[in-house]
């Protein structure tokens, strides 16, 4: 039970840590966005589920607590306007507010209530910022239902007088209690958060795993192109360092180099040596090499070779810094992260894919999905869930979804690898 509670902690901690809202003693960040302003929200909510309302209001009315993040932190109001948390506002704890109105006469406290009782949104009035001495400034709340008879939301100050919610993610948040709801009524609440974590914990092993294998490759690479940069493409051993990369690891397909106009000087294999002459020079990461002097790994591409795959490339620089060429490994995706989410231990009912940030499926346990964007079977296109979730995770680097499709949903979260200004995101899947 202990581990299982710490487990449960952890998880929360790493939502609460993704979102920016460690501490208060952080420096104030004057540009949150609506979007993390939600995300706030939305972790408040999922804390409140998860831990119950006492223990909640208690984490919200701290002022020092995770809940509070500069101007952004979490109030909450019962039905009939008794004030729950307002952090910075201690002695009104207890109260009723439902009286209460702004310089423009509206009822501020029951347009909150009534607003996420109905299902949440945002409400815009004139309110005291306490960051800026209490100065009256207009503001922007989200508001959401808390649970049976409460609610609570978080809101973003700012001189526009005008400011009203961003469109995108006004759509997005229509769908979070419904997801939450859905998720709940259809798993069962202590299925639910069993399953969060333990998807949690499938992803950040998974992480760690496809993590380690990037920087490994990475390294040898680093070790290639110095070593050649100091004797040259056409030394004798610089084939030698191509064949010992290729060997160093099996999710590399093949490594070539190639000379400063971008023209393949060698190949291991020797299978491949037909390729010898070849001009890639206009292949985009070649591009990096040549023009920018520094690492690259490639979007999903098709080689000369006939195989799919990334590149990971490396400069060769001479002793004067004059590009002289580059290597480029070819890195077979399926390989490297089924390896991967093999290790982390993703089996069903989970799955593991992973995807370019443009929704291209890098790896899926069907290998007819990669190429494709991410969801793309015939029919699916109609459901607007899968639009939405393209769209999220082509901007946010980590994230949790549920998906309704035709007579199923799927539990989606993902993250985030790195490498050289490429990024890809590391799903787990469960279908219910």
């Amino acid at each position: 039970m202990r581990q299982n509670i710490y487990s449960t902690f952890l998880c929360l901690l790493l939502l609460i840590a993704a979102s920016g809202c460690i501490s208060a003693s952080e420096p104030r960040q004057p540009d949150v966005t609506q979007k993390e302003m939600v995300a706030f929200v939305q972790i408040a909510f999922e804390y409140a589920d998860m831990y119950g309302k006492e223990a909640a209001l208690l984490a919200f009315n701290d002022p020092n607590g995770p809940f509070v993040k500069g101007e952004l932190y979490i109030f909450a109001y019962e039905e009939d306007g008794t004030t729950l948390a307002l952090p910075f506002e201690p002695d009104q704890i207890g109260s009723s507010r439902s009286d209460l109105q702004d310089a423009e006469g509206r009822y501020i406290i029951r347009e909150i209530i009534e607003t996420g009782l109905e299902g949440g949104g945002f409400v815009r009035y004139l309110y005291a910022n306490p960051t800026h001495g209490f100065a009256v400034e207009p503001k922007i709340s989200y508001v959401m239902k808390g649970g049976d008879g409460w609610v609570l939301g978080s809101g973003l100050y700012s001189t526009d007088e005008t400011m009203m919610p961003d469109s995108e993610v006004t759509v997005a948040l229509a769908d979070f209690v419904d997801y939450s709801a859905l998720y709940t009524e259809a798993a069962g609440r202590k299925e639910a958060l069993v399953t969060l974590v333990a998807m949690q914990a499938l992803l950040s092993r998974y992480h760690e795993e496809t993590e380690a294998q990037l920087t490994s490759l990475d390294n040898e690479m680093l070790l290639a192109g110095a070593h050649i940069s100091a004797v040259g493409l056409a030394d004798p051993s610089t084939h030698k360092v191509l064949a010992y990369v290729t060997g160093t690891s099996e999710v590399i397909f093949d490594v070539v180099s190639f000379d400063a106009e971008g023209r393949i000087t060698d190949v291991y294999p020797e299978t491949y040596a037909s390729a010898i002459g070849a001009d890639i020079s206009a292949q985009p990461h070649i591009r990096v090499i040549l023009d920018e002097k520094k690492p690259v790994i490639s979007q999903l591409l098709h080689t000369l070779e006939g195989q799919d795959g990334v590149s990971l490339a490396y400069p060769v620089v001479s002793a004067d810094g004059r590009i002289t060429g580059g290597i480029s490994a070819l890195v077979l995706p399926p390989v490297l992260i089924g390896g991967a989410a093999d290790a982390a231990g993703i089996r069903s009912p989970y799955s593991a894919r992973a995807i370019q940030a443009d929704g291209t499926v890098l790896y899926a346990e069907d290998p007819e999905e990669i190429g494709l964007m991410i969801f793309s079977d015939p029919g699916y296109e109609i459901f607007p869930d899968v639009g939405r979730f393209r769209s999220r995770i082509e901007s946010d680097p980590e994230g949790d979804m549920i998906i309704g499709l035709s007579g199923v949903k799927k539990h989606v979260v993902w993250d985030t690898v790195s490498l050289h200004g490429t990024d890809w995101r590391l799903v787990v899947v469960k279908e219910f």
